[in-house]
C-alpha cells in the first residue's frame, strides 16, 4: 500500500507542476511533503507511533490537499 500512495502522490505532484493556480504553493508544499513522508518514512517508527494513527493523520493530510488543490484551482469552497 504505501507504494501505492507514493505513485499517487508522484502523480499529484506531476500534475501540480505542470499548472498554475492562484496561491498553489500550499498545496505543492503539501504535496511533496506527504511524498516525502512516504518515500523517507522509517517504518519502526511508524509502528511506535501506531500504524492505525499514521494513516490517520495521512488520510487528514490527503483531504487538506484536496482542500487547497480545490482553493488555488478551482476556486473558494
Amino acid at each position: 500500500m504505501p507504494r501505492s500512495l507514493a505513485a499517487c502522490l508522484d502523480q499529484i505532484e506531476q500534475a501540480l507542476s505542470r499548472v498554475e493556480g492562484q496561491n498553489d504553493q500550499a498545496a505543492k508544499r503539501l504535496s511533496a511533503e506527504l511524498q516525502a513522508r512516504l518515500v523517507h518514512g522509517d517504518i519502526e517508527e511508524i509502528f511506535r507511533g501506531g500504524l492505525h494513527e499514521y494513516l490517520t493523520d495521512f488520510l487528514a493530510d490527503v483531504n487538506e490537499l484536496g482542500q487547497r488543490i480545490q482553493r488555488s484551482y478551482l476556486g473558494a469552497l
